[in-house]
């Protein structure tokens, strides 16, 4: 078998896989070249409300898990220095909130809009990100949690807090983690709701 790095695409299928292991079902997913067009909730017809325009900004993941009823709204990055960029004054970041905003929005409105056999009253929403296993990984983790928060102060609750799902490679193996971050160190019980 040939190697491989560990790129978005890679990672992204890394989690899938993972998650639909676990009984999460995929609403959305944003591969490279692939079909971004509709968000895919059970019992929702109305194109209007899950579509995409082409240059409209979206998440690479939509991920729900009917059990514990949550939705997972996640970013993928092959490498987590994309996200944090301070040089760039943490555009991607910023953009990355926003998409995490407007999408939390947007299935909060479909849900209780149409026929969807699902409660949009009960889902529990949460933010988050993919990116690869580095050396320098946890302090960059601590860099942004503290602008992830920074930017979420005057927003929604549920972007109050975020998970990050690291993807290993070891030999041809890939292995994937999650942990959960709320602010101000609060306890978080949604780790245990998703994995």
């Amino acid at each position: 078998m040939r190697d491989y790095t560990l790129t978005e695409p890679v990672c992204l299928q890394a989690v899938i896989i993972s998650l639909k292991s676990r009984g999460w079902d995929e609403w959305f997913s944003n591969p490279t070249a692939g079909p971004w067009k509709r968000i895919r909730i059970p019992g929702v017809q109305n194109l209007k409300d899950i579509g995409f325009e082409k240059e409209e900004t979206r998440p690479d993941l939509i991920v729900y898990n009917a059990k514990n009823s949550v939705v997972l709204v996640l970013e993928v990055k092959d490498n987590i220095e994309k996200l944090i960029d301070v040089t760039n004054n943490n555009h991607q970041l910023i953009k990355t909130i926003s998409v995490f905003d407007n999408i939390i929005t947007r299935l909060t409105k479909i849900l209780k809009n149409n026929n969807s056999k699902i409660s949009s009253s009960s889902i529990i929403y949460c933010g988050g990100y993919v990116v690869s296993k580095t050396d320098y990984l946890d302090s960059k983790i601590i860099d942004l949690k503290k602008i992830h928060f920074a930017k979420t102060s005057n927003l929604r609750n549920e972007l109050k807090q975020f998970v990050v799902f690291v993807v290993e490679k070891k030999n041809l193996d890939l292995f994937v983690s999650c942990n959960a971050y709320k602010e101000n160190n609060k306890p978080l019980s949604i780790l245990e709701k998703i994995i």
